[in-house]
């Protein structure tokens, strides 16, 4: 869990859950730099390296190292994502949110990253699935 969590929804805990996740009923249409800072944040959290000039001054209040550090010791496992797939966007505290299922070979994340209309981060968070053997 990351500063400023941001609420999972049916779709979102549907498609880290499921076995074999069918998203659907979803808009598939999002900025295409909606998607690189998405994917820009996710490798920012996997390897430690945050830019608190992008955060806004909750988030950047909330972020702590130790969060930082643990955020980077669970995300690195999962490696480079195979699929990085637009779920929906919706509006939350006056900031526009985004999510997006990453798939990888050892499971799901959902990230769910939210901007402010100063363009800045409102709010980010992973919700992880990890494979289990059968």
């Amino acid at each position: 869990m990351v500063a400023t969590a941001l609420p999972p929804s049916q779709v979102c805990q549907a498609a880290v859950q499921s076995p074999s996740p069918q998203v659907t009923g979803v808009s598939q249409r999002v900025d295409p730099k909606i998607v690189a800072k998405a994917k820009e944040w996710f490798h920012r959290f996997q390897t430690g390296q945050i830019d608190r000039s992008q955060l806004n001054t909750q988030v950047n209040l909330q972020l702590t190292s130790a969060m930082i550090q643990q955020e980077a010791t669970t995300l690195t496992r999962f490696g480079n994502p195979t699929s990085f797939q637009f779920l929906r966007t919706y509006e939350i505290s006056g900031a526009t949110a985004y999510d997006f299922l990453l798939e990888f070979g050892a499971g799901r994340i959902v990230e769910m990253i939210a901007f402010g209309a100063d363009g800045k981060i409102a709010g980010i968070d992973f919700q992880t699935f990890i494979k289990t053997s059968s």
